[in-house]
């Protein structure tokens, strides 16, 4: 996988996940990829993993800060924002114009959702919009008796992505 331009740093990954760790520079992910959360009331609290992978151009050995954030429904950011610094080398075994891939997880740990809506996940590395990531959250809704929650359709959130 290679960048647009070998000379730009760009994310081609982002994600939300139950769970995600890198070792050895390998992401390990359990229940990765879902945009949608639901809940019987509101606020409500999640525990989750954003993934993202960094692609930094061949011999790029400059150090980059990074930011993941949160915008609501509205755009307006959240809270949460988690910020880092990496700097990457060039693999010895690198072909010339090889970029270096570096992921990155972090644990979100009791993010707070005070309403249903979409809601934006992005990462910005030097100050530069790379990648973004939304995910819906929907209003359940129990049944009446026969088994079963599903979605509020009076809800106009729990319409499909547009």
């Amino acid at each position: 996988m290679k960048p647009s331009s070998p000379t730009e740093l760009t994310s081609p990954v982002l994600f939300l996940a139950d769970h995600a760790a890198v070792e050895s520079g390998k992401l390990y992910v359990n229940g990765g990829c879902w945009n949608r959360l639901t809940f019987p009331d509101f606020p409500a609290s999640v525990t989750f993993s954003v993934v993202a992978v960094i692609l930094v151009p061949w011999r790029d050995t400059s150090s980059h800060e990074f930011t993941v954030r949160f915008e609501d429904p509205d755009g307006s950011p959240l809270g949460a924002v988690l910020s880092g610094e990496l700097t990457a080398g060039t693999p010895d075994d690198a072909h010339a114009g090889d970029p270096t891939l570096v992921p990155i997880t972090a644990v979100i740990d009791h993010f707070t959702v005070e309403r249903p809506g979409d809601y934006t996940v992005v990462l910005e590395v030097d100050g530069e919009r790379k990648n973004d990531w939304s995910f819906r959250v929907l209003h359940l809704v129990e049944d009446d008796g026969h088994g079963g929650a599903f979605p509020d359709p009076s809800d106009p959130t729990n319409l499909p992505f547009g």
